[in-house]
């Protein structure tokens, strides 16, 4: 509207539609929902063998997708996310590595690192990641759901509106030369966006 407030309808929709540019010029709902959809199914079964030409599933794939996205903005291990796809089929961390790797390359992944104010510590070095996709609608694809289904949950929700500021903050940082990281300590205090700069500014 002319005030450029969302509604909560207006809001599940752009976050499940994302910003891909095709799906804001996209003639109706169904088509601009579409481009995630494909994009995922692409990324499944053609491009995730195409990134290094190795050979891979695409029903592994896809299930690595759907729990990365049951996942988002979360600090899942990879052994959480191994039991995800157990589900489906047997599979080997290495395997997993092998497959997080090229949606890596791909973009696919985007994870947040853990931040450490003393540049000395190494306990940000071995912190989870916290799991993310390169846009809350690939998310939202891969879960195979569409905007409405979060009228019911929205605690599921909240983790993809997460990813949704996570990608915009990402972008908007990125002119700064700013990295974007969370915190979280052994006290539970938590912090989920933190920028930072190289001048060591930080908000």
């Amino acid at each position: 509207g002319v005030t450029g407030k969302l509604s909560i309808e207006e809001l599940l929709f752009a976050a499940s539609r994302g910003g891909w540019p095709s799906a804001l010029t996209a003639r109706g709902d169904d088509a601009k929902l579409f481009i995630a959809e494909d994009y995922v199914r692409n990324v499944a079964e053609t491009d995730i063998s195409k990134i290094d030409n190795v050979d891979r599933d695409p029903l592994l794939a896809s299930a690595l997708l759907k729990s990365y996205a049951r996942n988002i903005s979360t600090l899942a291990t990879k052994v959480s996310i191994r039991k995800d796809i157990l589900a489906v089929r047997d599979v080997s961390m290495p395997t997993i590595d092998s497959y997080l790797e090229a949606l890596r390359k791909l973009f696919v992944v985007s994870d947040t690192t853990a931040w450490c104010p003393a540049i000395r510590s190494s306990t940000d070095m071995r912190a989870v990641p916290k799991r993310g996709l390169c846009d809350p609608s690939v998310a939202v694809a891969a879960l195979g759901v569409k905007p409405e289904y979060f009228l019911k949950d929205f605690k599921t929700f909240g983790f993809v509106f997460e990813s949704l500021v996570m990608r915009d903050l990402k972008i908007y940082s990125a002119s700064l030369g700013g990295q974007l990281s969370y915190y979280r300590d052994r006290y539970g205090v938590e912090a989920d966006a933190v920028l930072h700069l190289k001048d060591g500014r930080y908000a």
